[in-house]
C-alpha cells in the first residue's frame, strides 16, 4: 500500500541511507527488525504487568484443583469440558505451580509468538508486502476486541490453540511453495491444525480461511482462475476431512459436563430445540451471529476511542500514553524499514494490478473469517463490551485474525497519501496500545482488590468450620460469575489432598441458577464439574462490600447498622450466623491463598475494623477498646461513619462512656440516618451494662436529646420497639 510504509519511486528508495539499503539487500535483517519490534511492543504493553497481576475468574478453580489433587486433578477437572486442554495444563502446572507470575509470562510469550507467526504467514503469502504483513501482526497483538490478557491461566490454552492454528496455516503455505518438503510440511500442518481444534473449539470456524489462503498461494498475483480454484479445493480436502471429523465428534459424540445446569450446548442440543420452534431458534441464532460478527469485526476497533478508555489522567494514564508514543515510534520505523526492503519497484502502487490482487485477497480472508469465525458460538453465546471486567468480549476472539487482516487491507486501499497514512497508523497504534495498557492496569487494581478482600476475610474469620458459606453483596466478577468454588478452600486448607470442596462463596448480585432458600437450615448444594459442595444456610455468613472496600458482616442484631448498604443483606440477615462459622480470634488462615497475594498488607483501618468486629462478636470488649485506641492513635478512621458501630459498642460495654458518646456524636454528624440503629445500640447497652451506673445514666441523659431513648429501667423489648419507631422528621 502506498502509505507510510512505501514510496513508489525506486530513486526515493535508494536515497534513504545506508541502514535502509542494508535492510533492502538483506531480508533477514528486515525479519529480525520485525520480530524485535513485536517483542518490544508486547513487553511494554503486557510484559510490564507480569508481576503485578494475578488470577481471575476461571483461573481460581484450576488453581484449587492443582493445589489439592495435582496434575491428575487437572486432568479430571477438564475431562468433561476440554480434555486436551487439561493435558496441556497438567504438563505446565508442575513448571509454574500456583504462582501467577509464570502463567502470566507464558501467556505474554505465546501471544507475542503467535503474532510473529502471523507476520511470517503473510510474508510468505505476500512476499513483496512485508510492511502489510507486519501491520496485520501488530494489530493482532494489540487487538482491542479482546481485553482479557491478564486472565493468563484460563486463556493460555486459547492463545496456544491460536498459535498452533496460524502455524498450521504457515506450514500449509510453505508446503505449497516448497515441493521438496511438501508432504512432511503438509502432514505437520494437518497435525497442528487438528491439535488446535482439540485444545479448544474457539478457532474451528477459521478453518475456512485455509482454502482462501491456499488459493492465494497457488494463484499468486493472478486473478480468478478456475483450474487453480479446483487445485485449491483438492489441496484443502485433507484439512476439510479432519475438520468434519472433529466437528462430528464434538457435536454428536462428546458430551460436555459442566457446572451450569444447561451443559450440552452442542449441535444435538440445538437440533432438539429447533424441533419445537425452528423459526424462533434459527432466527435467534442468525441475529446472534450477525451481532457477534459486528462486534468482532467492527465494534472491537471502536472500543479505544472513548475518552475514558485512553484518558491520560493519573500516574498510570501518563505511563500508558508514554508507552503509546513509544509504540507509535517503533511501529512507524518498522513499517518504513520493511517497506524499503519490499518496494524496489513501482508495482506496489495500490492502483496496480498486483497490489490490488493482494488487497482483494486480504478482503477475501476477512470475509471468510466474518462468515465462519463465529461457528463455535452457534449455540447462542453473545459478545458484549459492558466493561473491562465483563468477560463477554472473549466471543470476539475468533474474529481477531480476519478483522485485523480486513482493517490493514482497508487502510492500504484507502490511504494513498504517505503522510496521511502515517498519521492514521500512528493514531491507531497509539489508541490500541494505550487501551490495552489501561485494561491491564484495571486488572492490576482488581488484583489489589482481591488481596484486600481475602485479607479482610482472614482477619475477620481466622478459622472457618468446614461446610461454611459466605454470601457477599458486591463481589467482583473477577473471582467468579456468581459463585467462587475453591477460593476459600485455598484460604483455609493448608494440606488438602482429598479434593473436597469444604467452603463456598456466593455473590448475591449475580447468583447462579439454583438459588438456595434464604431460610435457616436450608441445604446448599453446588457442583464444580466433577466436584461438589454441600452446606447449610445455618452455617453461613451474610456480608457486603462497601464502596470504600470494607467487608461488612451483617447479622440479625447489626442489620440496621448497614445504613448505606444494600437492602438484600438486611432482608436475609436472619440466616447469618458468624458464631457457627468461626470460633478462633487469633492467627491467620494457613492455606496457600494469602501467600499468592504477597506480604500482609499494612494494618490500616480495614484491619482494625475487621478485628474489632470479630472481638465484638465474641464480646471481648477490652480487645475492641484496645483496637479502637490504637487505630485512632495512628490516625485511622472510616470513610463510612457507620463503621464506628463496633467501637461504640465496645467502648460502651467497657464502661468508657465518654468515648462512646464522642463517637456517637461523630456518627450522627456524618450519618444522621444512623439514628435508629444507634438508639437501639444504646438501649441494648443500658440493659446489658446495668442501670445502676451513674456515668451511664448521665451519658444517656445527654444523648437523650439526640437519640430516641426510653428510660433506662424499661423493658429492653419495649426499648427496641421504641428505637425502631423513629420520627421521620428527626
Amino acid at each position: 500500500m502506498r502509505t507510510a510504509m512505501s514510496d513508489s519511486k525506486p530513486s526515493q528508495t535508494l536515497s534513504r541511507g545506508n541502514d535502509f539499503r542494508s535492510t533492502q539487500s538483506n531480508p533477514r535483517r528486515a525479519h529480525i527488525a520485525a520480530i524485535l519490534s513485536l517483542c518490544a511492543i508486547a513487553g511494554m504493553v503486557y510484559g510490564i504487568f507480569v508481576r503485578s497481576v494475578g488470577f481471575y475468574w476461571d483461573d481460581w478453580p484450576v488453581v484449587w484443583v492443582y493445589n489439592s489433587l495435582g496434575s491428575q486433578g487437572i486432568t479430571r477437572y477438564f475431562a468433561g469440558n476440554r480434555p486436551f486442554s487439561g493435558w496441556i495444563y497438567a504438563k505446565l502446572a508442575p513448571l509454574f505451580g500456583i504462582s501467577p507470575v509464570g502463567w502470566q509470562a507464558a501467556n505474554v510469550g505465546v501471544r507475542c509468538l503467535a503474532s510473529i507467526v502471523v507476520y511470517f504467514l503473510f510474508c510468505e503469502l505476500w512476499p513483496r508486502r512485508k510492511d502489510l504483513a507486519w501491520i496485520i501482526a501488530a494489530l493482532v497483538l494489540l487487538y482491542p476486541g479482546f481485553t482479557q490478557q491478564a486472565i493468563a491461566l484460563t486463556y493460555l490454552s486459547q492463545f496456544s490453540s491460536f498459535l498452533l492454528f496460524v502455524t498450521s496455516l504457515l506450514l500449509t503455505v510453505l508446503a505449497l511453495r516448497s515441493p521438496r518438503y511438501k508432504w512432511p510440511l503438509l502432514l505437520l500442518s494437518l497435525v497442528l491444525g487438528i491439535w488446535s481444534y482439540l485444545i479448544t473449539e474457539y478457532f474451528v470456524g477459521l478453518e475456512f480461511l485455509r482454502p482462501v489462503i491456499i488459493y492465494l498461494s497457488i494463484a499468486g498475483q493472478v486473478g480468478f482462475d478456475r483450474k487453480r480454484l479446483r487445485d485449491s479445493v483438492l489441496s484443502w480436502n485433507p484439512y476439510a476431512a479432519a475438520w468434519a471429523g472433529y466437528v462430528y465428534w464434538r457435536s454428536f459424540i462428546f458430551h460436555e459436563i459442566h457446572y451450569h445446569p444447561i451443559a450440552d450446548k452442542n449441535v444435538s442440543y440445538l437440533l432438539s430445540r429447533a424441533q419445537h420452534n425452528p423459526i424462533k431458534v434459527l432466527g435467534g441464532l442468525l441475529i446472534n451471529a450477525v451481532h457477534n460478527v459486528s462486534m468482532g469485526m467492527v465494534g472491537a476497533f471502536m472500543r479505544p476511542w472513548t475518552p475514558d478508555a485512553i484518558s491520560p489522567g493519573g500516574g498510570t494514564g501518563k505511563i500508558a500514553w508514554l508507552i503509546g508514543i513509544i509504540t507509535v515510534g517503533i511501529s512507524l520505523l518498522t513499517v518504513r524499514l520493511l517497506s524499503t526492503s519490499d518496494h524496489s519497484s513501482p508495482t506496489t502502487d495500490c492502483r496496480s494490478q498486483p497490489t490490488r490482487t493482494y488487497l482483494w485477497g486480504g478482503f477475501a480472508i476477512a470475509v471468510a473469517g466474518a462468515c465462519f469465525g463465529g461457528l463455535p458460538f452457534i449455540s447462542g453465546q453473545s459478545a458484549f463490551f459492558a466493561s473491562v471486567l465483563s468477560f463477554g468480549d472473549r466471543f470476539t476472539y475468533p474474529f481477531m485474525l480476519p478483522a485485523c487482516v480486513g482493517l490493514a487491507c482497508l487502510l492500504a486501499f484507502v490511504l494513498t497519501r504517505k503522510s496521511l497514512a502515517r498519521v492514521v497508523l500512528g493514531l491507531i497504534f497509539f489508541a490500541f496500545s494505550v487501551y490495552q495498557v489501561q485494561c491491564m492496569n484495571t486488572y492490576r487494581h482488581d488484583w489489589l482488590g482481591q488481596k484486600a478482600l481475602f485479607w479482610q476475610i482472614a482477619w475477620r474469620f481466622p478459622s472457618m468450620e468446614p461446610g461454611s458459606t459466605i454470601f457477599v453483596d458486591g463481589l467482583s466478577e473477577s473471582v467468579g460469575s456468581g459463585e467462587t468454588p475453591g477460593l476459600l478452600d485455598l484460604l483455609y486448607k493448608r494440606d488438602d489432598r482429598a479434593g473436597n470442596l469444604d467452603y463456598m462463596m456466593f455473590d448475591l448480585q449475580r447468583f447462579p441458577e439454583g438459588r438456595p432458600s434464604y431460610k435457616p437450615s436450608s441445604p446448599i448444594v453446588r457442583h464444580l464439574r466433577s466436584f461438589s459442595f454441600s452446606g447449610n444456610t445455618s452455617k453461613s455468613v451474610v456480608s457486603c462490600l462497601a464502596p470504600d472496600g470494607i467487608l461488612r458482616v451483617v447479622t440479625p442484631a447489626t442489620a440496621g447498622e448497614l445504613v448505606q448498604g444494600p437492602s438484600l443483606c438486611a432482608n436475609i440477615a436472619q440466616i447469618s450466623n458468624p458464631e457457627a462459622v468461626t470460633k478462633a480470634s487469633d492467627g491467620i488462615p494457613q492455606g496457600p491463598l494469602l501467600r499468592l497475594f504477597g506480604s500482609e498488607p499494612k494494618h490500616d483501618w480495614q484491619f482494625y475494623f475487621q478485628k474489632a468486629d470479630l472481638e465484638r462478636q465474641q464480646q471481648h470488649w477490652d480487645n475492641v477498646v484496645q483496637l479502637g485506641d490504637e487505630a485512632m492513635q495512628k490516625g485511622y478512621g472510616p470513610t463510612d461513619a457507620s463503621e464506628w458501630f463496633p467501637f461504640i459498642d465496645g467502648y460502651a460495654h467497657a464502661h468508657r462512656y465518654q468515648k462512646a458518646e464522642e463517637l456517637s456524636e461523630r456518627l450522627l454528624a456524618d450519618s444522621p440516618e444512623s439514628i435508629a440503629a444507634l438508639s437501639s445500640l444504646w438501649l441494648r447497652c443500658s440493659h446489658e451494662c446495668g442501670p445502676d451506673s451513674p456515668e451511664l445514666s448521665d451519658t444517656l441523659k445527654r444523648l437523650g436529646s439526640k437519640l430516641i431513648l426510653s428510660a433506662p429501667h424499661s423493658d429492653p423489648a419495649d426499648e427496641s420497639k421504641g428505637a425502631s419507631e423513629v420520627d421521620p422528621k428527626r
